[in-house]
């Protein structure tokens, strides 16, 4: 099989620099589209950047969240009421699931002006810690907790929060459900939360189909952006 390689090569004012990237363009016998209709262990070969930990592509695996689903209903209801908060913002008001949860704007709209843009809650079941963007909370409830406090995003208070519940006979009731008794502690309401965030896994795309083994679900154009991606080194 002939290959036609281009070398992209930068150097400046004599320093050695780091070799740019390798574009192999093959010229198969075979079609883009015969080569990608068989298993993912037959495609072409990816070539990669030196150094870099090789992860082929796989289909996102299944949620393998097992909270019973009297506490995801819990923390469902406690993402989505502005009580949680300072009753004005709820989780919702930035991850929300119209939109892909988040909020699509530059940066989060809490209370006070953010710096920072919104995370996606999709899958974010695999992240147990090393949440936020700076990856500074260690477990869900810590980053929950952060969140509600926060005087720039929720701007509540967890402390006050299960007595400000308790009164209330819908939660009661939720959380009775939950944890079989309706003695509200904040770690039992934060887990709930952790419960449905832990639920929310993004819908299937055509580019998992075609993982999967669909390999119509891809069209022409779309398979040679794929090619593309994965021959370049």
């Amino acid at each position: 099989m002939a290959l036609a390689a281009i070398i992209v090569y930068s150097c400046s004012k004599g320093k050695a620099t780091t070799e740019g990237p390798t574009i192999v363009v093959p010229t198969p016998e075979e079609t883009l589209r015969q080569q990608y209709s068989k298993s993912a262990a037959q495609w072409p070969a990816a070539t990669w950047y030196n150094n870099i930990q090789i992860r082929e592509l796989a289909a996102l695996p299944e949620n393998p969240s097992k909270d019973k689903a009297e506490l995801v209903a819990l923390g469902k209801a406690l993402f989505f009421d502005p009580r949680t908060g300072n009753g004005m913002k709820t989780c919702v008001s930035c991850h929300n699931p119209d939109t892909y949860w988040i909020d699509k704007k530059t940066t989060a709209d809490g209370i006070a002006l953010h710096h920072r843009n919104t995370p996606s809650m999709e899958n974010v079941w695999h992240l147990e810690g090393k949440l936020f963007h700076d990856g500074r909370a260690k477990t869900y409830r810590e980053q929950i907790a952060e969140a509600i406090n926060s005087p720039i995003e929720m701007g509540g208070n967890t402390t006050a929060l299960s007595a400000k519940l308790q009164i209330i006979p819908g939660y009661l009731r939720l959380y009775e459900a939950a944890y079989s008794s309706q003695t509200m502690t904040v770690e039992g309401l934060l887990d709930a939360i952790a419960a449905y965030s832990r639920s929310i896994s993004s819908g299937e795309t055509a580019f998992d189909r075609f993982i999967k083994g669909d390999y119509q679900a891809l069209n022409d154009v779309q398979l040679e952006s794929l090619a593309t991606c994965i021959t370049l080194k």
